[in-house]
Formats: C-alpha cells, sequence, structure tokens
C-alpha cells in the first residue's frame, strides 16, 4: 500500500486575530489558499483613515510593519521595490485563492498577490467584489502594473505606461444569462478597454465544492475540499441565525460526512457570552415597529457596507409603512453588480431610489453607471426635504455629510451595525453624536452618554445582529463536524479550541509563515 501524502500547513495571517485569514494547504499535488484578507486589527495599529501606507512603495511599508507576512513566491512582482530581500518561506504551488465571502478582512488584500494565481469563488461574491473595487477599493482583479522609477534621487514606483494585469477566476457554478460576463467586461477606466479576463466554471480541478452558508453577506460560502485522508472544511465566517440559517444547516450535514480529517474553523465568538442572541427576523420586527412609530418623520437607516441582506430588510419595512429607500451611487452600483450574478437581488426602481448628492464632479465609474442605468430612480435631496416622510435614507456613518445637503428639521437615526470595537470605532460614534444633535436626530439602536461612552441596545430595542454564530452555536457546529483535526482561525482566542475541543479532537493552532504537517 502506497504511502499517504503528507497535508501541510502556512499559517500566513489571522491565526490570533479576527480577520486578515490568510491559509495556504498544500501537497504535492495541489495548493489551495484560503482567503487571502486584509487585516484590520494589525493594521489600526499603524494607520487610520488618513496615514495610510505609501502607493509609491508598494509592498515595502507592510512588509517593514509585520502588516503582511515575509514570504516568497507569493506577491506580485510589480509592487516590489529593488531592494527589499524577502527572507520567508516560498510559498511553493498555488493553484487558486478560495474566497469565502465579499468581506475585505477576507479578500482585501489579493490586490498584493501575483496575478497568475487564480481566484475562485461563487459569481456573486466575485460580482460584489468588482462593485467594490470599482468603487475605489483595492485593485483585487485589474489593475494598470507598476514600474520603478527614479525621482529626486529615490526609487519608487507608479503607474506604467497603459499595460494592465487581470486575474484569472474560477467559478463555483455559472451565473444566469450573459450580464455577468459582460459586467466583469466593464472597466472602471473611462477611456481605457480592460483586458479579457478568463472565466473558468467548475470547482473540480481544484478538488473540492463551494457550499452556501449563512453570514452577514450575501454568496457567503463555506468549502469542502477533498482529502487522503477525508475532507478538508472551511466554513469561512458562518452562523445560524440569519436570513439563510437552512444553508448553515445542509452545509453542516453535507460537510459531516465523511467525517473531516480537518476542520479550519473560525472562532470570532468562541469566548464570547452564552445567552440569546439577536436573529435577523429580530431586526425586521425592530425595524419595521420603530418605523411605524415615526410615521411622517423624516428617517436614517445605517447598516453596515455590503450588507445587502440588511438593506432588503430595511427597504421591505420601509415599502410596508409607505417609504422607499434611498441608496447612495456607490449602494445602487453595489445592487447593480449582484443583480448579474443573482437576479433576485432587488435594483433600484419603484421601491429603491438613488440619491443625487451634490459633487464637482461626474463621479466615479460606479456613481456614473448607477445614474445612466436607474435615471428614472434618481431622486434630489429637496425632494426628500419636501417629503421626509416618504422615505428612508441608507446613510452609513461616512455618508452623514450630506445631511447638509438634506437639511432635515428632526428626525430618527437607526442604526443596525455593529458595535464599536475599539477606542477609534467608539470616538466615531461620538462625532456621529455631534451630526446627530446638530440636525435633532434621535438616535435607535445606540446612544452616546453624558460622560462619553457609547451604548448599545438590546433586545427589542436592538437593530442589529451579529454576522458570526455566538459561542454556544459554534461548540454545536464543532460537535456537528466532529472533525479529527481542528485549527482554529479568525479569532483573538485560538487556546479556547484547546480547552472546549481538545478531549474530543487535535487542535492545532499553527505559527505563523512556518510549515506545519497536519
Amino acid at each position: 500500500m502506497a504511502a499517504k501524502k503528507d497535508l501541510r500547513l502556512l499559517a500566513l495571517d489571522g491565526n490570533d486575530t479576527v480577520g486578515g485569514t490568510k491559509y495556504l494547504v498544500q501537497t504535492d499535488e495541489l495548493g489551495l489558499m484560503l482567503d487571502f484578507g486584509m487585516n484590520y486589527s494589525k493594521h489600526g495599529r499603524f494607520y487610520d483613515e488618513f496615514l495610510q501606507p505609501r502607493a509609491a512603495s508598494g509592498i515595502w511599508d507592510l512588509i517593514t510593519l509585520g502588516l503582511l507576512p515575509d514570504v516568497q513566491g507569493l506577491y506580485r512582482h510589480d509592487l516590489m521595490l529593488p531592494d527589499l530581500k524577502l527572507q520567508g518561506p516560498e510559498v511553493g504551488r498555488i493553484d487558486a485563492i478560495l474566497v469565502t465571502h465579499a468581506h475585505l478582512d477576507h479578500a482585501g488584500a489579493l490586490n498584493l498577490v501575483r496575478p497568475d494565481i487564480p481566484v475562485a469563488a461563487n459569481p456573486l461574491t466575485l460580482a460584489t467584489l468588482k462593485a467594490v473595487q470599482d468603487c475605489g477599493g483595492p485593485a483585487m482583479f485589474y489593475e494598470e502594473t507598476k514600474e520603478v522609477t527614479e525621482v529626486r534621487d529615490n526609487t519608487v514606483l507608479k503607474a506604467g505606461r497603459g499595460n494592465v494585469w487581470t486575474r484569472e477566476l474560477i467559478l463555483s457554478e455559472r451565473p444566469p444569462g450573459s450580464a455577468f460576463e459582460e459586467f466583469w467586461a466593464e472597466s472602471k477606466w473611462k477611456k481605457k478597454q480592460l483586458p479579457a479576463t478568463r472565466l473558468r466554471y467548475g470547482l473540480d480541478e481544484l478538488g473540492c465544492q463551494a457550499l452556501p452558508v449563512d453570514h452577514s453577506v450575501k454568496g457567503s460560502a463555506g468549502f469542502v475540499i477533498r482529502g487522503e485522508r477525508g475532507p478538508l472544511v472551511y466554513p469561512g465566517d458562518i452562523r445560524t441565525h440569519g436570513l439563510r440559517a437552512e444553508a448553515t444547516r445542509e452545509f453542516l450535514e453535507k460537510a459531516r460526512s465523511p467525517r473531516p480529517h480537518v476542520l479550519f474553523m473560525e472562532g470570532t465568538n468562541i469566548s464570547g457570552p452564552q445567552g440569546e442572541v439577536n436573529t435577523e427576523e429580530d431586526v425586521r420586527r425592530n425595524a419595521k415597529d420603530v418605523l411605524d412609530d415615526i410615521a411622517g418623520k423624516f428617517a436614517i437607516a445605517d447598516f453596515g457596507a455590503r450588507n445587502v441582506e440588511r438593506l432588503e430588510i430595511f427597504a421591505e419595512a420601509a415599502e410596508e409603512v409607505g417609504r422607499q429607500l434611498v441608496v447612495t451611487p456607490k449602494d445602487a452600483y453595489l445592487l447593480r453588480a449582484m443583480h448579474t450574478a443573482d437576479p433576485s437581488v432587488q435594483v433600484p426602481g419603484d421601491h429603491i431610489r438613488v440619491l443625487n448628492a451634490p459633487r464637482s464632479t461626474e463621479g466615479s465609474h460606479g456613481e456614473i453607471a448607477a445614474f445612466e442605468e436607474y435615471s428614472e430612480a434618481v431622486i434630489s435631496p429637496s425632494a426628500i426635504r419636501e417629503s421626509p416622510g416618504d422615505f428612508l435614507v441608507a446613510f452609513s456613518m461616512n455618508d452623514v455629510k450630506h445631511l447638509v445637503d438634506l437639511r432635515p428639521e428632526g428626525g430618527h437615526y437607526l442604526y443596525s451595525s455593529s458595535e464599536a470595537f475599539s477606542e477609534e470605532q467608539a470616538l466615531d460614534f461620538v462625532r456621529l453624536g455631534h451630526w446627530l444633535a446638530r440636525f435633532e436626530l434621535e438616535p435607535h439602536g445606540f446612544r452616546v452618554l453624558p460622560d462619553g461612552r457609547v451604548e448599545f441596545a438590546k433586545g427589542p430595542e436592538s437593530l442589529h445582529a451579529s454576522g458570526h454564530a455566538p459561542a454556544a452555536e459554534l461548540e454545536r457546529i464543532v460537535r456537528t463536524l466532529n472533525p479529527e483535526v481542528i485549527v482554529p482561525l479568525h479569532t483573538g482566542h485560538p487556546e479556547a479550541f484547546q480547552e472546549k475541543f481538545g478531549g474530543q479532537c487535535k487542535v492545532i493552532a499553527p505559527p505563523l509563515c512556518r510549515w506545519t504537517v497536519l
């Protein structure tokens, strides 16, 4: 009998933080990267909204500060200054990067990876991420190639002379119709043709399948990878209290048999409280109750970026009380992109309007496309001022600047996103409180106390549901899958897995940038 081949693991990031997951699983015949996200926890130690890495230095700053793993053979050559000498292990073979969902802590560092490494995901995730890139996000799928040049005796990188790289995509399934492929051919540049992107369909060549799971972004999927000693299971971020809870239950049923050899398990809430959690149905009901109580009043709904499930909840609640949801042009472009992969995603029209906020330019490619395609749905700030009770304005914290144009005379702010998890985020809420006070908007879902602390609503007052399973549910998921080996990731408490599951299975918490045999 032939000896079983080694299964090797190289953990690059996310082994002791929430987000920034980058795990490479490799045999002699196949190499698969599990996500490649931006680590906001580490990034926030050195940078903020206004202090960012220097684009002219490529990956130099990120490597120097330890924000990017020091490994060889992984990064774009055009982002490496001549003096940059990487010292870490050679990554070797990578056949694809498996992307579970369209949150940037799972995909936001793809712009740094060699463009010849394909990205594999489902169509909805890819469409969502391209929309993010087209509206100013990281260049995950195409970009002008950088060139080394000298400026005042400094060696720097700058955009090349029209050369553009594109990344090959492997889709888990074929999207309906031709709209997706047409969307993927669109360039964010007004006068520059985007080179054709090769699209391949089906994950059989990668020895895996993508299965839907419930999370706070549509299109979320977990991967089941064939292995000699049993399946390797990577659920990505997962929960069972959203509108697609049944998808998670089906995923667990399919992934548990045969018994998984390795489970790469997120542990965002592994050490969290054990009590009841808000569900998306709770959010729907609570939002409708608030809107019923504030009939005729100006209202804003604030939910997380790319949380289109929550957007649809508020659009439905608004329609039930006779309001129309008003979204930003960037959100309209996102809906348009997602609709090409999943026609059930609602686009601007009778019940969703697009805000025409003043600006000195035509706007980004996404804004222009949204205004052109949904011109009949565009609405001006003055129309909202004249009839505030007819609309529900979908703003994030970064959009409150447009209140200067809307000029409400009192109203309500429905906060339906995550709590503050850092001092910097708490300050964001204090700043938001100043905006709300200036325009006499009553907050729902949180309040700023006189001493500056932020208190978030619980129970029936809450308008938010976590995108992650609580501790008790995580334990049920792990025990249902019953793997031989658990590899914790996406958690600040990897030791909790040993405490909870060490008697049931082997727990391996791999060190960063060192090969581990599974």
